[in-house]
C-alpha cells in the first residue's frame, strides 16, 4: 500500500543559495499526493503565521515542503 508523508523545511533567503535549517515530518499518513500537497500549503501558511510577520520579513523565511511516497507493508 502506498501512502504519503509531509515534510516541512524552514528556509532563509538572506543569502543565496537559500539555506534550509529546520525540518519537520508531519505525523500524518496521506492516502494520495493531492491530500498531502493540499495540507502542505495549509500547514505552511499556519507556520508562517505562527512565526510572525517580523521574523519572516527580517530573516526572509519561507517554508518549502515535500510529499514523500512511502510503502506500507500490510500484514
Amino acid at each position: 500500500m502506498i501512502k504519503f508523508v509531509l515534510i516541512l523545511h524552514l528556509c532563509t533567503f538572506i543569502n543565496l543559495p537559500p539555506t534550509c535549517f529546520e525540518q519537520q515530518v508531519v505525523g500524518v499518513e496521506y492516502n494520495d499526493n493531492f491530500s498531502c500537497m493540499l495540507d502542505g500549503y495549509k500547514r505552511s501558511g499556519r507556520t508562517m503565521e505562527n512565526i510572525g510577520r517580523e521574523d519572516v520579513n527580517t530573516k526572509q523565511l519561507a517554508i518549502k515542503f515535500q510529499c514523500k511516497e512511502i510503502i506500507i507493508e500490510q500484514t
